[in-house]
């Protein structure tokens, strides 16, 4: 039995050797207290048995919270702004039930428990289970935990509907809205090039190709750490699209009136911050929603204050979705619905694609059956 000498306050201290860094220097365990030698000699037993099988981990006495505001800092600050804001809404809004428990104690069941909670929203809870899987798994690399209790939690089947094309409805809406030459621009390219509202919002004049009746797709607006340009969301997304006859009279009538470098500005004459486009959003589904029917909207500095009748979830990504519906219809095949798209990997425009088939088979077993003598 190794010798230990008794501190002033009547314990015995230890140190574990729990590995080596990559100079080969040791790193140990923190320092362990017993007040007795036999209770030290067991609890230096229980971590070498840990290393030993590999479950050896030191949390650090970081709680979940702590460790997810943490984990954001370090891990998500090069992300797209719209992933990034996904992620901090969690951490935010969703993760108060779990936040001051220690990581190492964190269970299964407190996971599957407070997704379950949140059964009202299949999107809510995919995204709670991705933030809370890639927090733990950054957590194994930092020697926090030794295992990720999210791999096998259980969410909602997602809502179809959730991502979808313009309806009938909300198109004639379109149409009848009297939009500013700003809003119907945006609006406008949107609906006819299908990009990401991060890459519409970084165009400037030199992107737009008039005679070659073509956008340049080179660079994304970033709202994580403050408004700033950076590259697009992938190598991918970097592409030219093609500019319809009606678009480019949009957008050459609205860039008649403006002077500034971008196309879409705050009232700085500078790119927009989150909560200018908030409010610019905010005026454009207003418009729709009112033409459908419902009531307005209120934003006061950035909160809503009236949330009125909506009969619309209208964002900005279901034209994104709406574009690619018009692709698979107007018969572009799908590699080049990619390069269109800005997609990374094919295999999500096959997803779509592939839903698009699906609903295109249903229809025509329906008009079989109605059309059946």
């Amino acid at each position: 039995m190794a010798k230990y000498k008794k501190r002033k306050d009547g314990r015995y201290a230890a140190n574990v050797i729990v590995g080596h860094d990559e100079d080969g220097r040791r790193i140990y365990a923190p320092t362990i207290y017993a007040h007795s030698i036999p209770e030290l000699e067991r609890l230096k037993a229980e971590i070498i048995t840990q290393v030993n099988k590999g479950t050896y981990a030191n949390d650090k006495g970081l709680t979940v919270g702590k460790w997810a505001k943490d984990w954001i800092v370090a891990y998500k600050n090069n992300v797209a702004t719209s992933t990034y804001m996904n992620y901090e809404n969690i951490i935010r809004n969703h993760l108060n039930a779990i936040n001051d428990i220690r990581l190492m104690d964190l269970r299964k069941i407190d996971v599957q428990m407070l997704i379950n909670s949140k059964s009202h929203s299949s999107e809510t809870q995919r995204m709670i289970k991705i933030t809370m899987n890639q927090m733990l798994e950054d957590a194994i690399d930092d020697g926090l935990v030794y295992k990720n209790v999210c791999r096998s939690i259980k969410v909602s089947k997602q809502n179809e509907s959730q991502k979808r094309a313009l309806t009938d409805k909300e198109k004639e809406a379109i149409k009848k809205c009297e939009f500013t030459d700003k809003e119907q621009a945006f609006i406008d390219i949107l609906l006819y090039t299908g990009m990401r509202r991060s890459e519409v919002l970084a165009l400037s004049r030199k992107d737009i190709d008039y005679s070659n009746r073509c956008i340049s797709v080179n660079k994304s607006l970033s709202w994580a750490g403050g408004s700033h340009i950076k590259d697009p969301k992938t190598i991918k997304s970097n592409r030219q699209v093609n500019m319809p006859i009606n678009l480019s009279h949009s957008l050459e009538r609205y860039i008649n009136t403006i002077d500034t470098l971008y196309l879409f500005t705050g009232q700085n004459r500078t790119i927009m911050s989150s909560a200018t486009f908030k409010r610019f959003w905010n005026d454009i589904f207003n418009k729709i929603n009112c033409a459908m029917g419902g009531t307005p909207k209120i934003i006061y500095q950035n909160k809503v204050t009236q949330h009125g009748i909506q009969v619309t979830d209208l964002t900005p990504h279901i034209f994104r979705h709406n574009y690619a519906t018009m692709l698979y219809h107007g018969g572009v095949d799908v590699k080049e619905a990619q390069r269109l798209l800005g997609h990374s990997s094919i295999k999500v425009t096959l997803e779509i694609y592939t839903h698009l088939m699906e609903n295109k088979t249903d229809l025509t077993d329906k008009l079989d059956n109605i059309m059946c003598i």
